[in-house]
């Protein structure tokens, strides 16, 4: 396993490589890690804050859950380490006690730039395009409509199980096959490209490091969690295991780990619906199913460490 050809562009924002003798399932979960997984500052914001009883207001023609959504896929332009520190005020721009209000003849445009920003507690606002990546449209208001809420800022994954409020994509990945694949076998070399949005505060090599991390820690807590095994009620000697918060990034690395090891005679894994947060995954073998599934999350661990530790050379 090695990386080839690493390419990073002087601002940062662009990295561009191959990794070679590599499974399938573990290149393309780097790129699945990179797009939904790896922490990131964000704003944190539910629909309460919209609420009269919290001294929220919504008057627009917008549901609150779905202006949740909208302020969820901001980008924030700030060190993770002090994302903390910021609080958001939709509100008058002179009173952040007033509500935000259309005070015109028309409809306009209320954007992430009409947010008014505080940072440790104090009174003094800071300019939304410090800490706002671009300017994005959050809704639209009507003459004497009204928004007020309050809300933070704070540094966790993208993405956390079925919450679909934590699925903003920090970059764009391209992955391709970095050769012919009809005249090789597995294991091959993949081209991964990772350009971020533009921010200042993070890196595309961070990305990377951090995707792989998120990989690894997946395998780590699996084989930590005492996984349980359940008979399966059609094939014999088939092990059942539900994976927790878990879906296709680690079903797929397990499913190809699991198809090398001697004994294993059937695997597959399901996701029994889309909003479900849980994988099934089934292990068929004439020893110890939950044995056998240890035994493949150590290969697994023992790669993914040695890729960590060779994009750290890079």
């Amino acid at each position: 396993m090695a990386f080839q050809d690493v390419t990073e562009s002087d601002d940062g924002t662009h990295i561009s490589f191959k990794i070679k003798d590599v499974p399938m399932s573990v290149a393309n979960g780097i790129r699945r890690s990179c797009l939904v997984e790896v922490p990131m500052a964000g704003i944190d914001i539910d629909t309460v804050s919209f609420d009269p009883d919290k001294n929220g207001v919504n008057t627009s023609s917008m549901h609150d859950e779905m202006l949740v959504h909208r302020l969820a896929y901001a980008l924030l332009d700030v060190d993770p380490k002090t994302a903390g520190e910021y609080s958001f005020h939709i509100c008058d721009p002179q009173d952040k006690d007033v509500p935000f209000e259309n005070r015109t003849q028309g409809i306009i445009d209320f954007t992430t730039s009409d947010i008014s920003v505080f940072r440790n507690g104090t009174d003094t606002r800071i300019p939304s395009e410090d800490v706002f990546l671009g300017d994005s449209l959050l809704t639209r208001l009507k003459p004497g409509q009204k928004l007020r809420a309050t809300f933070g800022a704070t540094y966790r994954a993208v993405r956390r199980g079925n919450d679909v409020r934590y699925s903003f994509q920090p970059c764009r990945v391209k992955f391709s096959h970095a050769e012919d694949i009809k005249t090789t076998t597995p294991p091959r070399t993949f081209a991964l490209e990772v350009t971020t949005h533009g921010f200042s505060h993070i890196k595309a090599r961070e990305i990377v490091t951090g995707a792989i991390d998120v990989l690894r820690s997946k395998v780590k807590w699996l084989m930590t969690s005492d996984p349980e095994a359940k008979p399966d009620s059609v094939l014999p000697n088939c092990s059942v295991f539900t994976v927790l918060g878990e879906d296709h990034t680690l079903g797929r690395m397990l499913v190809e780990t699991l198809e090398q090891i001697e004994g294993v005679t059937f695997v597959a894994y399901m996701k029994t619906h889309a909003l479900d947060s849980d994988m099934r995954l089934k292990v068929a073998t004439g020893h110890d199913g939950r044995q056998t599934l240890l035994e493949a999350c150590d290969v697994l661990s023992t790669l993914l460490d040695g890729i960590a530790q060779q994009w750290v050379a890079v």
